[in-house]
Protein backbone atom coordinates (compact mmCIF):
# COMPACT_ATOMS: atom_id res chain seq x y z
CA UNK A 1 0.00 0.00 0.00
CA UNK A 2 1.39 3.42 -0.95
CA UNK A 3 1.80 6.06 1.71
CA UNK A 4 1.88 9.66 0.50
CA UNK A 5 2.83 12.40 2.91
CA UNK A 6 3.74 15.50 0.96
CA UNK A 7 3.14 17.18 -2.38
CA UNK A 8 6.06 18.21 -4.52
CA UNK A 9 6.07 21.99 -4.82
CA UNK A 10 7.37 22.62 -8.35
CA UNK A 11 5.51 25.07 -10.58
CA UNK A 12 7.42 23.76 -13.61
CA UNK A 13 5.58 20.47 -13.24
CA UNK A 14 2.16 21.79 -12.23
CA UNK A 15 0.68 21.96 -15.74
CA UNK A 16 1.63 19.52 -18.49
CA UNK A 17 2.25 20.66 -22.04
CA UNK A 18 -0.46 19.75 -24.55
CA UNK A 19 -0.31 15.98 -24.94
CA UNK A 20 -2.33 13.13 -26.40
CA UNK A 21 -4.86 11.40 -24.12
CA UNK A 22 -5.21 7.63 -23.94
CA UNK A 23 -7.74 5.52 -21.99
CA UNK A 24 -9.64 8.50 -20.53
CA UNK A 25 -11.95 7.89 -17.57
CA UNK A 26 -12.97 11.49 -16.95
CA UNK A 27 -16.71 11.24 -16.24
CA UNK A 28 -17.10 7.62 -15.12
CA UNK A 29 -14.63 5.83 -12.90
CA UNK A 30 -12.43 2.95 -14.00
CA UNK A 31 -13.73 0.19 -11.73
CA UNK A 32 -11.52 -2.68 -12.91
CA UNK A 33 -9.43 -2.66 -9.73
CA UNK A 34 -9.70 0.31 -7.39
CA UNK A 35 -12.48 2.74 -8.47
CA UNK A 36 -10.91 5.98 -9.70
CA UNK A 37 -10.87 8.51 -12.50
CA UNK A 38 -7.73 8.12 -14.58
CA UNK A 39 -6.00 9.09 -17.78
CA UNK A 40 -2.81 8.13 -19.59
CA UNK A 41 -0.75 10.97 -21.10
CA UNK A 42 1.31 10.25 -24.22
CA UNK A 43 4.48 12.29 -24.71
CA UNK A 44 6.59 12.60 -27.87
CA UNK A 45 9.97 13.95 -26.67
CA UNK A 46 11.73 13.18 -29.95
CA UNK A 47 9.57 15.56 -31.98
CA UNK A 48 8.25 17.96 -29.35
CA UNK A 49 10.75 20.13 -27.40
CA UNK A 50 8.13 21.03 -24.77
CA UNK A 51 7.54 17.33 -24.10
CA UNK A 52 11.27 16.65 -23.88
CA UNK A 53 11.79 19.50 -21.41
CA UNK A 54 8.84 18.48 -19.23
CA UNK A 55 9.87 14.81 -19.09
CA UNK A 56 13.45 15.76 -18.26
CA UNK A 57 12.26 17.82 -15.29
CA UNK A 58 9.78 15.15 -14.19
CA UNK A 59 12.39 12.39 -14.31
CA UNK A 60 14.88 14.52 -12.37
CA UNK A 61 12.28 15.34 -9.72
CA UNK A 62 11.32 11.69 -9.40
CA UNK A 63 14.98 10.70 -8.98
CA UNK A 64 15.75 13.34 -6.36
CA UNK A 65 12.53 12.55 -4.48
CA UNK A 66 13.37 8.85 -4.53
CA UNK A 67 16.86 9.50 -3.18
CA UNK A 68 15.38 11.68 -0.41
CA UNK A 69 12.87 9.00 0.57
CA UNK A 70 15.52 6.26 0.56
CA UNK A 71 17.43 8.16 3.24
CA UNK A 72 14.42 7.89 5.54
CA UNK A 73 14.05 4.11 5.24
CA UNK A 74 15.64 2.30 8.18
CA UNK A 75 14.39 -1.27 7.70
CA UNK A 76 15.09 -3.27 4.55
CA UNK A 77 16.44 -0.24 2.72
CA UNK A 78 18.41 -2.32 0.22
CA UNK A 79 15.19 -3.91 -1.06
CA UNK A 80 13.83 -0.56 -2.28
CA UNK A 81 14.36 1.05 -5.67
CA UNK A 82 13.34 4.34 -7.26
CA UNK A 83 10.16 3.77 -9.26
CA UNK A 84 9.84 4.41 -12.99
CA UNK A 85 7.25 7.17 -13.10
CA UNK A 86 7.22 7.02 -16.91
CA UNK A 87 6.56 3.96 -19.04
CA UNK A 88 8.20 3.44 -22.41
CA UNK A 89 5.54 2.82 -25.08
CA UNK A 90 6.07 -0.31 -27.16
CA UNK A 91 4.55 -1.44 -30.44
CA UNK A 92 2.87 -4.82 -31.01
CA UNK A 93 6.29 -6.46 -31.42
CA UNK A 94 7.62 -5.05 -28.16
CA UNK A 95 9.82 -2.42 -29.77
CA UNK A 96 10.01 1.10 -28.26
CA UNK A 97 8.04 3.66 -30.27
CA UNK A 98 9.94 6.67 -28.89
CA UNK A 99 6.85 7.75 -26.92
CA UNK A 100 6.53 7.85 -23.13
CA UNK A 101 3.40 7.27 -21.07
CA UNK A 102 2.39 8.80 -17.74
CA UNK A 103 -0.71 7.48 -15.99
CA UNK A 104 -2.47 9.91 -13.65
CA UNK A 105 -5.42 9.20 -11.39
CA UNK A 106 -7.70 10.77 -8.78
CA UNK A 107 -10.28 9.74 -6.20
CA UNK A 108 -12.17 12.99 -6.82
CA UNK A 109 -13.99 13.62 -10.09
CA UNK A 110 -11.81 15.96 -12.18
CA UNK A 111 -12.95 19.33 -13.50
CA UNK A 112 -13.08 19.44 -17.32
CA UNK A 113 -12.60 22.66 -19.27
CA UNK A 114 -12.43 23.56 -22.94
CA UNK A 115 -9.72 25.57 -24.71
CA UNK A 116 -11.35 28.85 -23.59
CA UNK A 117 -11.64 27.83 -19.95
CA UNK A 118 -15.36 27.02 -20.05
CA UNK A 119 -16.67 24.08 -18.04
CA UNK A 120 -17.31 20.93 -20.09
CA UNK A 121 -20.54 19.03 -19.38
CA UNK A 122 -20.56 15.33 -18.47
CA UNK A 123 -22.34 14.65 -21.76
CA UNK A 124 -19.39 16.01 -23.72
CA UNK A 125 -16.83 14.72 -21.24
CA UNK A 126 -18.07 11.17 -21.66
CA UNK A 127 -17.31 11.38 -25.38
CA UNK A 128 -13.60 12.15 -24.87
CA UNK A 129 -11.74 9.39 -26.70
CA UNK A 130 -8.22 8.22 -27.43
CA UNK A 131 -6.26 10.78 -29.42
CA UNK A 132 -7.89 13.78 -27.75
CA UNK A 133 -5.29 16.45 -26.97
CA UNK A 134 -5.10 18.69 -23.96
CA UNK A 135 -3.38 19.61 -20.72
CA UNK A 136 -3.62 18.32 -17.16
CA UNK A 137 -3.05 19.97 -13.80
CA UNK A 138 -0.87 17.60 -11.80
CA UNK A 139 -0.43 16.92 -8.12
CA UNK A 140 2.82 15.04 -7.51
CA UNK A 141 3.24 13.42 -4.12
CA UNK A 142 6.23 11.81 -2.51
CA UNK A 143 5.43 8.13 -2.22
CA UNK A 144 6.86 5.10 -0.48
CA UNK A 145 5.12 1.94 -1.70
CA UNK A 146 5.92 -0.75 0.84
CA UNK A 147 4.36 -3.62 -1.14
CA UNK A 148 6.25 -2.81 -4.35
CA UNK A 149 9.36 -1.67 -2.47
CA UNK A 150 9.55 1.52 -4.52
CA UNK A 151 10.02 5.20 -3.75
CA UNK A 152 9.49 8.28 -5.89
CA UNK A 153 6.59 10.39 -7.10
CA UNK A 154 2.95 9.39 -7.51
CA UNK A 155 1.08 11.35 -10.18
CA UNK A 156 -2.44 12.60 -9.52
CA UNK A 157 -4.60 15.15 -11.36
CA UNK A 158 -7.63 17.32 -10.64
CA UNK A 159 -8.24 19.39 -13.79
CA UNK A 160 -8.19 18.70 -17.52
CA UNK A 161 -8.24 21.18 -20.38
CA UNK A 162 -9.45 19.70 -23.66
CA UNK A 163 -7.82 21.48 -26.59
CA UNK A 164 -8.63 19.12 -29.46
CA UNK A 165 -11.49 16.64 -29.02
CA UNK A 166 -11.50 13.20 -30.61
CA UNK A 167 -14.87 11.64 -29.87
CA UNK A 168 -15.06 8.14 -28.45
CA UNK A 169 -16.42 5.72 -31.04
CA UNK A 170 -16.79 2.61 -28.90
CA UNK A 171 -19.85 1.18 -27.21
CA UNK A 172 -22.59 -0.09 -29.49
CA UNK A 173 -20.53 0.71 -32.58
CA UNK A 174 -18.16 -2.09 -31.59
CA UNK A 175 -20.60 -4.71 -30.32
CA UNK A 176 -21.17 -6.37 -33.69
CA UNK A 177 -24.57 -4.82 -34.41
CA UNK A 178 -25.12 -2.51 -37.32
CA UNK A 179 -28.05 -0.18 -37.99
CA UNK A 180 -31.44 -1.73 -38.90
CA UNK A 181 -33.58 0.71 -40.88
CA UNK A 182 -37.13 1.03 -39.57
CA UNK A 183 -36.32 -0.71 -36.27
CA UNK A 184 -36.84 0.49 -32.69
CA UNK A 185 -34.91 3.61 -31.69
CA UNK A 186 -34.79 5.58 -28.46
CA UNK A 187 -35.73 9.25 -28.58
CA UNK A 188 -32.89 11.64 -29.30
CA UNK A 189 -32.67 15.24 -28.05
CA UNK A 190 -35.10 17.35 -30.06
CA UNK A 191 -37.36 14.44 -31.02
CA UNK A 192 -41.12 14.65 -30.41
CA UNK A 193 -42.19 11.88 -28.03
CA UNK A 194 -45.75 10.57 -27.63
CA UNK A 195 -46.59 10.85 -23.93
CA UNK A 196 -50.32 10.05 -24.11
CA UNK A 197 -51.70 7.00 -22.34
CA UNK A 198 -50.07 3.69 -21.46
CA UNK A 199 -48.25 2.50 -18.38
CA UNK A 200 -44.75 3.33 -19.59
Amino acid sequence: MATNDKYLNDNNLRITPIVEFLYPYLVKQDTKFDPKWCLTLRFDPKNNPAHKDFLSKLSAANKSTGEELLKGITKGKNAYRIKDILRVEEDADGNPTGMYLLKVSTKTKPVLKDASGNLVSDHVGSSVGNGTKGRVRLALKKSTATNQKTVGLAAYFDRVQIVELVEYSGGSDNDGFGKVDGGFTVAQPGDTVDTTGGDF
